[in-house]
């Protein structure tokens, strides 16, 4: 095997505090929206070992809609995991660098999705059936190359997110002053 496979946890929720747990919700369009993640209790349930790692894949493993859809982690603020619902795809780094295995991951996500298995909406993807896929391993040297390329992206688009994150923030505090007055711009 190429890959190491496992489930989230079953969090036990908190409004604060906690470690930022990723849902199903947070997985679309291949990307990794932070906003719904919820907190879990780590002393009503632990999270040892299951701690994600920048470049793991994420799958969703349950239910019509969402089933199938990955993301990469391309980036961590705080100590993250994933709940019961999302499967964590973590290559051998020695064997496939993390970038170019979710890329080609990435690519088969209507062929993933399409295993999943079970009656309508309790339809699951196993983690065995994952693990029972091909996958094509190019030669060690392209696989680096695109490795670095695919890394260098991704750097762009993670400060690029960052930006829009703290322009949104800044929008969403300037903007209410500007309408009641409280701020003035100069000529």
């Amino acid at each position: 095997s190429i890959v190491q496979l496992r489930r989230g946890i079953s969090p036990k929720y908190v409004e604060e505090g906690g470690i930022q747990v990723i849902n199903q919700k947070c997985i679309r369009n291949h990307e990794i929206n932070f906003g719904p993640c919820r907190r879990n209790n780590p002393e009503l349930r632990n999270i040892t070992g299951r701690e994600l790692s920048v470049g793991d894949l994420l799958i969703n493993s349950t239910g019509v809609g969402t089933l199938g859809r990955m993301a990469q982690v391309q980036y961590l603020d705080e100590v993250t995991v994933v709940d019961s619902h999302v499967t964590v795809v973590r290559p051998i780094n020695e064997i496939y660098p993390s970038y170019s295995f979710a890329q080609l991951m990435l690519s088969m996500e209507v062929q993933i999705e399409a295993l999943g298995h079970g009656s309508t909406g309790q339809t699951e993807l196993s983690r065995k059936i994952v693990s029972e896929q091909w996958v094509l391993v190019p030669k060690t040297q392209a696989l680096l190359d695109l490795n670095s390329h695919l890394i260098n992206i991704t750097n762009k688009i993670v400060i690029n997110s960052r930006q829009i994150i703290e322009l949104t923030k800044l929008r969403d505090t300037l903007l209410p002053k500007l309408i009641s007055g409280d701020l003035q711009l100069n000529s």
